[in-house]
């Protein structure tokens, strides 16, 4: 959910964003308007001041974009809609933590794999083997990453393009 802070520059900047809009014929609601793209902005930075002096149909692309596509409940994009002034530090910067933590997961599964090949025939002390326990912790770990990485990814994209973590929740054993 948004909070609607932003910095006084970019108060500015999206007034500017929003009178332009107004002048092209593309609101009469100015608040809506500008609770839009300050919503926008904070789930998905955006270049304002590019979005400003974008010419005018890649202005309009934007704005209108945004307009009919926000989820005005979440602040994030529905029909697959990303801006084309989002900052691409973002969404690269989302793109490879996401990356990141996959590649450590799926070394530790390949390790556990391993563990439960060597441990198959052995029946563990107490309660459940140990590769079983570490399956579980690792995808504790997944979940809690993936619902901590999700809205800023989701956000940065526009769209979810992997499981929501309560999906991967209902997975868990």
């Amino acid at each position: 959910m948004p909070t609607f802070l932003t910095s006084k520059e970019d108060r500015k900047l999206i007034h500017a964003i929003v009178t332009r809009a107004e002048v092209l014929g593309l609101t009469t609601n100015i608040l809506s308007s500008t609770m839009d793209i300050t919503a926008t902005h904070e789930l998905a930075p955006l270049g304002l001041k590019a979005f400003l002096e974008a010419d005018d149909f890649n202005f309009r692309h934007d704005f209108c974009g945004i307009k009919n596509c926000i989820d005005r409940a979440t602040g994030r994009m529905r029909k697959n809609f990303v801006p084309r002034f989002t900052a691409p530090d973002e969404v690269m910067g989302a793109l490879v933590n996401w990356c990141w933590n996959t590649k450590k997961h799926l070394d530790k599964a390949r390790e556990i794999m391993i563990l439960r090949e060597r441990t198959k025939d052995k029946k563990p002390r107490i309660g459940f083997p140990q590769w079983k326990q570490d399956v579980h912790a690792l995808m504790r770990r997944m979940w809690l990453e993936l619902k901590k990485a999700e809205p800023e990814f989701v956000a940065s994209v526009g769209r979810p393009s992997m499981p929501t973590a309560e999906a991967f929740l209902d997975t868990l054993p």
